[in-house]
């Protein structure tokens, strides 16, 4: 008996957070039950605490759940992220290859600092290397818009050696260019027929002003030029400096572009132009009215047009273009991982916290943890201050990346005020939202038969909700 009597000592003694649990507020400190309930109530009691501190101990916070939905999110779109920054770079070094390939830098280096200068020896090592079409050194900054001086009368200009080509046949069409051999002894190459592609005198071309470097002519291709301007030996020959050369050449050649070029270029054997290897090329010999194609032995110096590589600016320019997406993605890209790692929690939630009182995820998760026994089903519906429903769609334990993948969108938590709640059905919760009715479904637990929300969220509303448990008596008679 005095062992008894000892218990019921000890129980009471803790009687306050034993009936704290259970939601039974104590009105006197002097309760006197007979023994045998006494010590049967309180135990039992002190059974559902236990249970209910083990919920506790288990139960993952919803920090924990919230922080691992965004840490995924986070690692999926940093993936994405390296992923599209090694494809985009893998395609711009391809497309980067293709262009050395071809050589559309390289043109468009020509075009912006070209003509360079030649002299006859390099122009011969020019010729070599064009002629190799696998030579790797035509991959980098090479000239290929070039200023020659071949010499005086090196052009045959005789018109039976002269190939022509027409717009349209040949009897009645226009001429278009001609085609003049360069003397064979001037360019030393074996197996090697140089051509050199002028414009007709018809064409816009011919009166085109050439950007000649006249400082960098030798003084008989100088003195040549000014005896095809018809300025008399005696005069020339007085002229102590080359500058005065240059500079009575190019007063003559700004006044007078078409007589210049018809006169001095093949004369003199001045160039300008780049180095071709004729392919699909049909041309009229003089004495023929048969087309014939070039031989793969034939080089043609195109002085025809201007050196305008087209295609080489549009390739590189959607180069560039795509490269500039590529870095713009990349800086969005970077300000979108620095934006969503510094926010946690999903706006809807923080929204829904807010409207509950709920100051933090802190606050949020005691509010879970401190959740009797009663008011927590299967750690996926919790009613907390006896005023709101959480509701989680998701396991609290969960680590499985594709369900965590699932609410990166949508918010994984609802916070339900018990008040909207007009009646519990199987599969869903009807709600009163500012007279406009709505429905939340229930999360599934596919693992748990014992799991039954709508039962359980019936019962405790019927004790918790006047307002509910009117509505279901009114309904229900």
């Amino acid at each position: 008996m005095n062992s008894l009597h000892s218990s019921l000592l000890l129980i009471f003694s803790y009687r306050c957070v034993l009936l704290q649990c259970a939601n039974i507020e104590i009105i006197s400190d002097r309760i006197h039950y007979p023994a045998h309930v006494s010590f049967s109530f309180l135990m039992l009691r002190l059974q559902n605490q236990q249970i209910s501190n083990q919920t506790k101990r288990k139960c993952s916070t919803c920090s924990s759940l919230l922080l691992r939905i965004h840490n995924q999110r986070i690692r999926d779109a940093w993936n994405r992220h390296m992923e599209y920054i090694r494809k985009t770079c893998l395609n711009l070094f391809l497309y980067f290859i293709l262009l050395l390939i071809f050589q559309c830098p390289n043109r468009i280096y020509n075009a912006w600092k070209g003509p360079f200068p030649m002299s006859l020896n390099q122009f011969r090592n020019h010729l070599e290397m064009n002629y190799n079409p696998i030579d790797y050194k035509s991959f980098f900054f090479q000239s290929e818009y070039i200023q020659i001086e071949l010499g005086k009368n090196v052009i045959n200009q005789s018109t039976k050696n002269t190939l022509r080509v027409f717009y349209g046949h040949h009897s009645y069409g226009k001429l278009l260019y001609t085609f003049n051999r360069v003397q064979e002894p001037t360019i030393d190459t074996q197996d090697m027929t140089l051509f050199v592609k002028f414009a007709s005198h018809e064409q816009s071309y011919s009166q085109k002003r050439y950007s000649y470097h006249f400082q960098s002519f030798n003084i008989n291709t100088l003195r040549c030029i000014v005896e095809q301007l018809a300025i008399s030996s005696t005069e020339f020959m007085r002229w102590p400096e080359k500058s005065i050369y240059i500079e009575r050449i190019e007063q003559i050649y700004n006044k007078n572009p078409e007589v210049f070029n018809r006169k001095v270029i093949r004369k003199c054997g001045i160039l300008i132009g780049y180095l071709y290897r004729p392919r699909n090329e049909y041309v009229y010999p003089a004495d023929s009215y048969e087309y014939h194609q070039f031989s793969k032995h034939v080089r043609v110096f195109d002085a025809s047009s201007s050196y305008i590589p087209y295609m080489s600016y549009v390739l590189v320019g959607l180069f560039i273009y795509f490269l500039l997406v590529f870095v713009v993605h990349l800086i969005r890209d970077n300000i979108y991982l620095i934006y969503q790692s510094r926010s946690t929690i999903h706006p809807s939630i923080q929204k829904q916290m807010t409207e509950s009182n709920i100051n933090s995820l802190e606050n949020l998760d005691n509010l879970l943890l401190n959740t009797t026994y009663e008011n927590n089903h299967y750690d996926r519906l919790f009613i907390v201050r006896g005023k709101y429903l959480i509701m989680f769609m998701i396991d609290l334990h969960e680590n499985n990346e594709e369900i965590l993948r699932r609410f990166y969108e949508n918010p994984p938590l609802t916070i339900i005020p018990i008040d909207m709640i007009t009646s519990v059905r199987k599969n869903c919760i009807m709600l009163d939202d500012d007279n406009y009715s709505r429905w939340i479904d229930f999360p599934i637990r596919s693992y748990s038969s014992r799991f039954d929300p709508s039962d359980w969220l019936h019962r405790r509303l019927m004790i918790l909700s006047d307002e509910y448990r009117y509505t279901y008596v009114t309904f229900s008679a």
